[in-house]
């Protein structure tokens, strides 16, 4: 059996095979530990004609994607405001600019998020999870 794999290999041409297109495809898969979901947010820090507007976008419990016809700059700090999540109201987070695609919008990576915002936004997650309202 071994000498069978042997002669497989040296048959299979590499160069049929297009290693930037492999690359590329591991890195397309889901990585993230907990699910996105759908989401209306308010944004501060995004320079608009009007401050505070609301957005929609999705988050998970390690940021979120904006969507902006105005994206801020790669490193902006932004304040993140989820209105009415819970019995305590509205939860408001601090995200990074991590990637803009002017096309589309922005990649937030959330900061400085202590274990009870944490725990709130889990809670906020599973519960949009539950009612369908996956990205």
């Amino acid at each position: 059996m071994g000498e069978r794999r042997k002669r497989e290999r040296r048959n299979y041409k590499t160069e049929d095979v297009n290693i930037e297109r492999r690359r590329l495809e591991r890195r397309r898969g889901e990585r993230r530990e907990s699910p996105r979901v759908a989401v209306k947010m308010w944004l501060d820090g995004v320079e608009t004609e009007e401050q505070g507007w609301e957005y929609f976008g999705n988050i998970s419990i390690g940021g979120a994607f904006v969507e902006t016809d105005t994206p801020p700059q790669m490193g902006k700090v932004v304040d993140i405001k989820l209105r009415n999540i819970d019995e305590d109201g509205d939860l408001i987070l601090q995200g990074e600019v991590i990637d803009v695609d002017i096309e589309r919008g922005i990649r937030l990576k959330f900061i400085d998020m202590d274990f009870e915002k944490e725990r709130r936004l889990a809670r906020y997650i599973d519960e949009l999870f539950s009612k369908g309202l996956v990205y």
